[in-house]
């Protein structure tokens, strides 16, 4: 059997790189340290899911995670998150879910303008 595999769009390939510089500036702004326990070996994750796309790439959505702290208690219990965030960062908060609520789709200059702006 041959698979054929579509080739990377452009929208895609300019997505998978502002993934990248997004995560990047996430944990140089947060000193690659975990927001939440202090801990080391940090993850850029999301506050709000990234399928909301007018935050995906929004640094005030982005946080500093160790492994442990993303996957436990980011994950696993996201009410206990959401309230930890909250009471940490009140404005950010409030200001996603504002943003939360507006609906988007990026043009490919949009997009190329982001990537620059994070890079």
């Amino acid at each position: 059997m041959v698979r054929k595999y579509k080739k990377k769009t452009e929208r895609k390939r300019l997505e998978d790189k502002l993934d990248k510089a997004w995560s990047k500036a996430i944990r140089e702004r947060d000193d690659n340290e975990c927001q939440w326990c202090g801990g080391e070996g940090t993850q850029a994750a999301h506050v709000i899911p990234r399928r909301y796309r007018i935050l995906r790439w929004d640094w005030g959505n982005g946080i500093c995670l160790c492994g442990g702290c993303h996957m436990w208690k980011w994950h696993e219990n996201p009410l206990e998150a959401a309230d930890w965030f909250e009471n940490k960062f009140p404005e950010r908060w409030e200001y996603l879910l504002e943003q939360k609520r507006i609906t988007v789709k990026w043009s490919i200059e949009e997009l190329e303008e982001m990537l620059r702006e994070l890079e």
